[in-house]
């Protein structure tokens, strides 16, 4: 996709529901060029009664992505119902508590409670206590347990450990939970949890190339597919906050992977609280404090000498390639207060030095000589002269040829003439891939969360979390610059697509989760949120005027302008600076939702709504700088195609073609192209 298309495609409307039907209102659009804003506000309602005839137990409704639900039915010895029976779940880790009572039905629902593993203590008149630990419920689930009592004193308790994993029988959902356990000792490449998305059924590695690598995907790659669909139409809940970028759907927030509790990856039937995906839909909740200090400390490093060459170095006796990469960091929770207040936090540190191997084709010595004498006859082809042609007997149009194949001085394009003195000696005696590249590729990255958790009254619970990451990565170009240039250029005379910027990142997130209880029956759920992305890719030659001390002119009319141009030679590596930068995205979502949950009877009842309002402020514009092309066409006779005199036409400032965006102002911009015989300089 390039930047153009970028910036004409539409943002994704985002919506979410509580479950059963949604109803969306609200647009988002991205036109225009340049810089500007765009307040965008998505206003997503979903209002879902659910009035039926079914059973609690058979029409369980899917519990807030934040938390989970335990429900069942409580049955005496001969399997009848038992009514009125106090049901109460506890959190052995935090304290957790919440009550709930069996209807007539002897049906029970704890809805919106927080992970993890559960003690359920069950009373009734006439009946022994009853209590049943390992009760494991993971993220986004809602787990049946039935509970049997049995004929005796209330004084007497019936300890119960439930051993095998409970059945969430409430969901057609397929769906994959990764443990904190796998999630920290699964292999993952570079140590980021979208790889673990692999695990889910019907996910592969997708084609969406640009949320797979590249400055967008610099924090972890989002190239998975799910059942068929693009990649990037998954979604991301972390922590109940919606992570997904506004420019190409790519992560905002990447937690530690030391941070993870538990991951969910739900690829199909999932309900329509979930409604803003057409693929997957990963659910990531961090950890939280407990009631034991718990923490840890890594580092993960790759280098040189631990890893092996690869094949095609060892085939033509090279050494291994300069590497280093060291990851390291640390977690720390624990209580505040014992079973009310807890704390949790983490940071990581990502250093990487990667090297990158160019092989390139650039005008050999003697070509370059060329354009100093004006003798092109080493081409060993014949050049012609566009400005001196007549009409043969058979009525075509025909060019003369230039004299020994030398062209005159005063016809060499003095641009050309200059540019090509700064190119880098070839590094072997080749006239193709004769020049070889090694620079080094580099990113830092600083992240840490800070999270807190408040156990309140009888059931309430509140939890605040804010997240941070700042990322700095230096791409390098495809040819270096001469050392002490007669024209400033930056370190890089080749810059091509991904190359040659700088790119720093800051992302931020802040949310606060509030659950209230109104009633045993009755259970309120509201969350806000922020999600801040900070991009700016800037290419190395952007703060000079290379183009102007070359002596083009209209190219560096702007701060976002600076630089040279792209020349497209054909057969020879593009000099100046083709790529797609610079490009900035400044983006923010600010999110609300509450949900409300209602139980009478064998009954539920279930409304919810969200709101999200998207702050954009971008910059793209390509090629900003402008592209000459020349592939031989004024210095080849009339009605020939051959490239092999693309250097000659290059000498003299004839592109085939050129093209350049300017911007004009805040939502104004000009696209110009223009072909035919035309000096660079116009000299």
């Amino acid at each position: 996709m390039t930047e153009f298309d970028r910036t004409r495609r539409e943002f994704l409307q985002t919506g979410r529901s509580a479950v059963g039907m949604a109803f969306s209102a609200g647009a988002a659009s991205r036109g225009g060029f340049g810089r500007h804003r765009r307040i965008i506000g998505t206003f997503v309602t979903a209002v879902s009664l659910l009035v039926s005839g079914f059973l609690l137990t058979e029409a369980r409704l899917r519990a807030q992505a934040l938390s989970g639900s335990i429900v069942g039915t409580v049955l005496d010895e001969a399997g009848a119902a038992v009514p009125t029976a106090k049901v109460t779940l506890r959190n052995g880790a935090t304290g957790f508590q919440r009550v709930a009572a069996t209807n007539s039905s002897g049906q029970y629902a704890a809805d919106n409670i927080p992970t993890g593993t559960y003690t359920i203590n069950v009373k009734a008149p006439g009946f022994q206590t009853l209590s049943q630990s390992g009760v494991q419920l993971n993220y986004g689930q809602t787990v049946t347990v039935d509970l049997h009592l049995t004929v005796g004193a209330v004084e007497q308790t019936v300890n119960v450990h439930a051993s095998a994993p409970l059945l969430q029988a409430q969901t057609g959902t397929v769906s994959a939970s990764i443990t904190n356990r796998e999630v920290q000792q699964l292999p993952s490449n570079g140590r980021v949890f979208t790889s673990l998305l692999l695990q889910a059924p019907g996910a592969y590695v997708g084609s969406s190339s640009n949320v797979g690598s590249g400055v967008y995907a610099g924090l972890g790659s989002v190239n998975y597919s799910v059942n068929g669909s693009s990649a990037q139409m998954n979604s991301y809940l972390l922590d109940g906050l919606f992570n997904r970028g506004l420019w190409l759907s790519t992560l905002v927030m990447v937690p530690v992977l030391d941070s993870i509790q538990e991951m969910n990856v739900l690829t199909s039937n999932y309900d329509a609280e979930y409604g803003s995906a057409a693929g997957a839909v990963t659910i990531v909740e961090t950890k939280s404090g407990t009631n034991q200090f718990h923490g840890d400390a890594f580092e993960y490093l790759q280098n040189t000498n631990l890893n092996a060459n690869n094949f095609f170095n060892n085939s033509q006796g090279l050494p291994r390639p300069a590497l280093h990469y060291n990851q390291f960091g640390a977690t720390f929770g624990g209580p505040i207060r014992k079973n009310k207040t807890f704390f949790f936090g983490d940071y990581q540190g990502t250093r990487r030095g990667e090297p990158e191997t160019y092989t390139s084709t650039i005008p050999t010595i003697a070509e370059r000589t060329m354009f100093e004498t004006g003798n092109f006859a080493g081409l060993g082809t014949a050049i012609y002269n566009p400005f001196d042609t007549y009409t043969d007997p058979q009525g075509k149009l025909t060019r003369r040829a230039f004299s020994n194949n030398i062209i005159p001085a005063t016809m060499l394009d003095p641009a050309a003439v200059k540019l090509i003195s700064l190119l880098p000696t070839p590094t072997n005696s080749g006239k193709t891939n004769n020049f070889t590249f090694d620079p080094t590729s580099t990113q830092n990255i600083n992240q840490f969360d800070l999270r807190a958790d408040q156990n309140i009254a009888t059931g309430d619970r509140l939890f605040v979390k804010y997240s941070f990451i700042r990322s700095l990565a230096d791409v390098p170009g495809i040819l270096p610059a001469p050392a002490n240039s007669s024209v400033p250029i930056g370190p890089y005379l080749g810059i091509n697509g991904d190359q040659g910027y700088s790119a720093p990142m800051q992302n931020q997130s802040g949310t606060v989760d509030y659950v209230k209880v109104i009633s045993p029956t009755t259970v309120n759920d509201a969350q806000i949120g922020i999600l801040r992305w900070t991009l700016s890719i800037t290419p190395t030659d952007t703060p000079f005027n290379s183009a102007a001390a070359l002596g083009i002119p209209g190219i560096n009319i702007s701060d976002k302008s600076g630089g040279l141009p792209g020349f497209l030679i054909s057969g020879y590596q593009t000099i100046g600076d083709s790529n797609t930068f610079p490009e900035d995205s400044f983006t923010t979502t600010y999110q609300y939702d509450d949900n409300l949950t209602l139980v009478r009877g064998s009954h539920t009842f279930k409304l919810g709504g969200i709101y999200l309002r998207n702050a954009f402020n971008g910059f793209s514009a390509f090629p900003i700088r402008g592209t000459y092309n020349f592939n031989g066409q004024f210095t080849r006779q009339v009605g020939t195609s051959t490239t092999a005199t693309a250097l000659s036409d290059f000498a003299l400032g004839a592109p085939l073609r050129f093209h350049e965006r300017a911007l004009l102002g805040p939502l104004a911009c000009v696209t110009g192209n223009w072909a035919g015989m035309h000096r660079i300089v116009g000299v």
